[in-house]
């Protein structure tokens, strides 16, 4: 069956039409079309319009975009240059390594408190994966109200979680309830951070396609981010299960808990500075709108007076 999963995936790919090659066949929208029409140069330019030498288009339209302009160095640096990225990659990486550390002690532990067998140590896992499904519903409240906030909630909550799993230490029904309980949370959790995590990866492509037009080459630096992420993410589930072995080995459970915990709530400070942008500038350019805004309010009031 597995085999046959990754034989679907792979026809999927290879029918999967990119953006660049599916815009050819679109069909502009009217007043795109317009405004293009418009745009076209006339067959015999004025002398309103005559360029003396070292003179260019973009001085006497201003309205025109900048000339692209290529950098020397490959995407792949440009893109490891901006911390926006970086906090991006690290949330993805520490992500990965809150998910995968308990393969290495979960099924231990359950076996060690409730004597489970490997068929129920499996189906522990359940409780961790099945809120995963919820990731629509968190992409569209990070379409709606911004990657930060949810990243950063997902992670500052992900902290008691994990240190209350330190409590489940002795084999009754409440405390099967409680592991439970904690592993569905951790798995919202740990949901609310990677999916923002991901839109965001895209988002800084885009932002920085726009802040230097032509950048990253003519077929962009897509698939070079998403490499990035799949890196930062195969270090993350190479940590995890390390981590928890040798702490638990090392300390016990109960130390491995708080060490997570810890490692969760300090990746919610980068989360909440640079993740959609820097918060400072993000705040500088709202207070900026926001002023520009009630200037233009005053000027139609007076105007109207």
């Amino acid at each position: 069956m597995s085999f046959g999963v990754i034989a679907l995936d792979v026809l999927l790919r290879l029918a999967l039409i990119e953006k660049k090659v599916a815009v050819q066949w679109a069909e502009p929208d009217p007043q795109q079309r317009s405004v293009r029409e418009s745009e076209k140069p006339p067959l015999l330019p004025s002398s309103s319009h005559q360029h003396t030498y070292g003179s260019t288009e973009t001085q006497d339209r201003p309205d025109l975009p900048p000339p692209t302009r290529f950098s020397s160095l490959p995407p792949v640096f440009t893109l490891l240059a901006s911390p926006r990225l970086l906090a991006a990659l690290w949330g993805c990486l520490v992500e990965a390594a809150l998910m995968t550390v308990f393969d290495s002690v979960l099924p231990l532990r359950v076996n060690a408190i409730f004597g489970w067998s490997s068929t129920a140590a499996g189906l522990i896992f359940l409780a961790l994966v099945v809120p995963a499904f919820l990731a629509p519903i968190l992409g569209y409240l990070s379409d709606q109200y911004g990657p930060r906030w949810l990243a950063t909630v997902g992670f500052a909550l992900s902290c008691p979680c994990f240190v209350l799993l330190r409590f489940v230490d002795h084999n009754s029904l409440g405390q099967k309830v409680l592991l439970c309980a904690l592993l569905a949370l951790l798995g919202v959790c740990l949901t609310m951070t990677m999916t923002p995590l991901m839109a965001e990866i895209s988002y800084v492509v885009e932002a920085k396609e726009k802040e230097s037009p032509g950048a990253f080459g003519k077929k962009g630096a897509y698939a070079q981010a998403y490499g990035l992420f799949n890196t930062a993410f195969a270090g993350g589930t190479l940590v995890g299960p390390l981590w928890g072995g040798f702490v638990v080995a090392e300390a016990g459970w109960s130390t491995m808990t708080w060490t997570l915990g810890l490692l969760a709530v300090a990746s919610a400070i980068p989360a909440a500075i640079w993740t959609g942008g820097l918060i400072t500038k993000r705040h500088s350019e709202t207070a900026r709108w926001n002023h520009q805004g009630s200037q233009d309010v005053e000027i139609t009031a007076e105007a109207l007076n």
